[in-house]
This record gives structure tokens, C-alpha cells and sequence, in this order.
């Protein structure tokens, strides 16, 4: 069974990984998939982090739920996330569910994943540096001046 690896860096900032093997090396950690189907998707709807902390509490920083339709391991922590982008590509491929694609856009850095993210990331990486950042808010201090004159 292929399951889905999330890194939570808070409750609302996830990373989604998926397992390259379709044979599990290791048993699954502690956890609860709750109802066929549906999982735990509606309790973590209604409050992400208190469900996050809550898992967290019972069963430590790896804890096997079922989201959104998929198996899912939850990984908390930057060693976590660290685990997990030094092995994309080897042991895991990043991947997104439906919405998150739906909610960003299909070709959007957020969504992208490998060699395609990689890519976009090199070429807005001149966008973001501090100079860059500077005249943009140049420019959107005299934009906003001269709505706020007319």
C-alpha cells in the first residue's frame, strides 16, 4: 500500500510525500485511520492545529491518520522535513492532493515537484532577493500615493 508522508511545520503548512515503495520496510507508526473512507478529514477540517497538537500529544512527532482519502503519516518537526527533502526523488516523491492543486493552480510553484519545481524555483529566485523587494515596495508606496491623492 503506498501512503502518503505529510511534515506539518505548523498546522497549516504541510508537505506531502509519497512513498517510491509499495512494499512498507518498517511497521506503521501509532496512530488512527478513523472512518472508512473519510478518515480523519472532517476533525482536522474543523481545527488543524488542535488536531495536529493532539496527535502530537498521544503519539509523538510520526503518527499514521487518514486524510482527504489517503493514508497519511504525519512527520512534526524541522528534522522531519529535513528527512524528508534530502530523500525526494530517492525513497520519496513529493506529491499534492486534488485541492491543493485546485486551491494554487495546476502549474504553480506550490505544486510543482522535482526537476519542474526546481526549475521554477531558480528562475523566480532573482524575484524574491532583498533589492528586488526594495523597489517593489517602492513602487507600491507610489502606486498607492497616487490612488490616495485622486
Amino acid at each position: 500500500m503506498i501512503y502518503e508522508t505529510v511534515a506539518y511545520r505548523n498546522s497549516l503548512e504541510l508537505e506531502t510525500m509519497t512513498n517510491l515503495s509499495t512494499q512498507p520496510t518498517l511497521a506503521l507508526p501509532p496512530g488512527c485511520f478513523g472512518l472508512p473512507g473519510i478518515g480523519e478529514s472532517i476533525q482536522y477540517l474543523r481545527n488543524p492545529e488542535d488536531f495536529i497538537a493532539q496527535r502530537q500529544q498521544k503519539y509523538g512527532n510520526v503518527f499514521k491518520t487518514h486524510l482527504f482519502g489517503r493514508p497519511t503519516i504525519a512527520l512534526i518537526g524541522a528534522d522531519a522535513a529535513r528527512f524528508l527533502f534530502i530523500n525526494d526523488g530517492q525513497r520519496l516523491e513529493m506529491t499534492n492532493t486534488p485541492s491543493f492543486k485546485v486551491l494554487l493552480g495546476e502549474k504553480s510553484i506550490g505544486v510543482q515537484t522535482g526537476t519542474a519545481h526546481q526549475i521554477l524555483r531558480r528562475q523566480l529566485f532573482q524575484a524574491f532577493q532583498p533589492r528586488a523587494l526594495e523597489n517593489y515596495a517602492v513602487t507600491m508606496a507610489e502606486v498607492t500615493q497616487c490612488y490616495l491623492s485622486s
